[in-house]
């Protein structure tokens, strides 16, 4: 009797490891914790297809997809039978998103430039106020004559892009006594020398 009872755990663990299947349900189901939606009312939110099993939306709603038309954190389990496995996801409708920071810019006729700078994510510079493709690359303004220039700049954050804001670049004549383009001249470089 002894050496029965010392194999019925071995048998029982045997018995569990080969009745025992791995469970196919991956542990996240969405590929961020938020969703932003950039434009539009309404976003299909999928899940991963696993065969065999049982979905169960925070909607009450089943199947692989639900479609979303408001901001809100839903829930999706999912179950095979052999294990059931749950996520979250936040969806945000994103609409409105906060503008870069620009500060217009006065130069003197004739005085060295730097590129334009705006405070942003992500920042796309414009020749118009719609239309165009974008460029990371700031633009550098020409002093060689007087007048005003618009360029157009947006930033874009988690996808989705800003309004475009313009940012007034006005170039004018030396004034007399210098110090204006003295102040400017020393500003440029104290920016270019802190970034």
């Amino acid at each position: 009797m002894k050496k029965i009872t010392s194999l019925l755990p071995f048998f029982l663990l045997a018995s569990f490891i080969s009745n025992s299947q791995p469970c196919t349900i991956p542990d996240s189901f969405f590929a961020d914790d938020t969703i932003i939606v950039c434009q539009g009312s309404s976003y299909q939110l999928k899940a991963p297809l696993v065969p065999g099993s049982t979905y169960t939306w925070s909607t009450a709603e089943g199947g692989t997809s639900i479609d979303i038309t408001y901001n809100g954190k839903y829930w999706l389990q999912i179950s095979n039978g052999v294990c059931t496995k749950n996520d979250t996801v936040t969806i945000l409708f994103n609409s409105f998103l906060l503008s870069p920071g620009v500060n217009d810019l006065k130069l003197c006729k004739g005085s060295t430039t730097r590129p334009l700078f705006a405070q942003g994510q992500n920042i796309l510079w414009y020749a118009d106020a719609i239309g165009g493709t974008g460029s990371p690359a700031a633009p550098v303004p020409s002093a060689a004559d007087t007048g005003r220039v618009i360029h157009w700049v947006s930033q874009t954050i988690r996808g989705c892009e800003s309004p475009r804001v313009p940012l007034f670049v006005k170039v004018i004549d030396k004034p007399m006594l210098n110090w204006g383009c003295f102040y400017y001249s020393l500003a440029v470089h104290w920016v270019s020398y802190y970034r």
